[in-house]
């Protein structure tokens, strides 16, 4: 018997220097909800339930409703309408879609689930 877990599929995010690709968390995980996007600085996700927080996994929570700081640069990455922003010191991007900022904080090295 063949079992075949349904998931979300990965979201693609086009730029000037190529693409990146945000993956969905793994449900054996407990990582439903959330999504992951590796940039140059380091693996950075969406939690919206902050699992990640609560196993140590970020030092920062996820926020919905975030504000942009003016010291952030433009990756010039886009998916669609939603542009990515990285802090100065990469420990945190944000995901501006319109008038909505999403703080998205930098995952540990040590974090992985197998």
């Amino acid at each position: 018997m063949v079992l075949i877990a349904a998931c979300s599929s990965p979201t693609v995010w086009e730029g000037p220097q190529g693409q990146v690709t945000e993956e969905p968390g793994s449900s054996h995980c407990d990582e439903d909800g959330v999504s992951f996007l590796r940039l140059n600085e380091g693996r950075f996700a969406s939690d919206p339930q902050n699992s990640l927080y609560d196993q140590g996994a970020v030092e920062t929570a996820f926020e919905p409703d975030a504000t942009l700081p003016p010291d952030v640069v433009d990756t010039l990455l886009r998916d669609g309408d939603r542009h990515v922003w990285v802090a100065v010191a990469a420990t945190e991007i944000f995901v501006v879609d319109g008038d909505t900022v999403e703080l998205w904080p930098r995952v540990s090295e040590n974090y992985g689930c197998d």
